[in-house]
């Protein structure tokens, strides 16, 4: 309260200042006085059209307050000033999710993961939505895209959703399962994933061949069970089964 009455002393001192009353909204937001806070990140608004941070704040209150269409419209005002701005867009693309506005959803984080490549949270929170809206089209030209560029780190992930969802097809699949085999850390499981993946994009190569190959790969010796669990999974892929990646680790 010492500190909320010493800014507001400042105010009064350089009442056209945005920033004070920037300060002192964040004063009162961290006290969850939503109502005053909103008030001042309103004036810091007035004072500052092009200033983002009274908007983004402003959006956060109404996040707080899961007032998503109020959200929406400060975001919205933050991203016609700066579209730039990766947490203005991440924040919106929140925001159209929970507002079930998937296209645009789709449109935003497309637009993040074209400004941030690498960033696999926003690829794996991507890839989900797609597999909750059935969008397996949309989601194969993506994992197409991405396995061309991606960090070896991304491969496992990238081939456990293929070959877990029959539906996805794409026409990269020799790249993704040669990486997994050439990757340093290459071990059973990645060598496992990269003979399934193409199991599953050459099905006139037979099983048994698929499985000599594995075999072929790991020292199969003291692997015995490995390649028993690579041969339930290799079935199951067959069938279209759920596969359980957890037996090859």
């Amino acid at each position: 309260d010492s500190a909320i009455q010493v800014m507001k002393k400042v105010i009064s001192l350089e009442p056209d200042l945005s920033d004070n009353y920037l300060n002192l909204g964040s004063m009162y937001y961290r006290k969850e006085d939503f109502d005053n806070a909103e008030s001042q990140f309103h004036k810091a608004h007035d004072l500052d059209k092009q200033n983002i941070k009274p908007l983004i704040n402003l959006g956060n209150i109404q996040l707080q307050l899961k007032d998503y269409l109020k959200a929406k419209k400060y975001y919205s005002m933050a991203y016609q000033i700066d579209p730039n701005h990766s947490k203005i867009i991440r924040n919106l693309a929140s925001i159209e999710y929970y507002l079930n506005d998937y296209e645009h959803y789709f449109q935003l984080m497309s637009e993040l993961i074209r400004r941030e490549p690498q960033d696999f949270v926003i690829k794996s929170s991507l890839v989900k939505v797609l597999l909750v809206q059935k969008q397996y089209t949309r989601l194969s030209v993506l994992l197409d895209e991405w396995i061309l560029s991606a960090d070896k780190k991304d491969y496992v992930f990238y081939a456990k959703i293929i070959l877990n969802n029959p539906e996805v097809q794409i026409t990269n699949y020799q790249k993704l399962a040669d990486v997994l085999l050439a990757t340093e850390s290459s071990d059973i499981q990645n060598a496992g994933l990269a003979f399934l993946v193409k199991a599953k994009f050459s099905p006139q190569i037979k099983s048994d061949e698929i499985i000599n190959k594995f075999v072929a790969t790991i020292d199969s010796e003291k692997s015995s069970e490995r390649v028993n669990s690579f041969i339930k999974l290799v079935n199951d892929l067959r069938n279209n089964q759920k596969l359980d990646f957890k037996i090859l680790q």
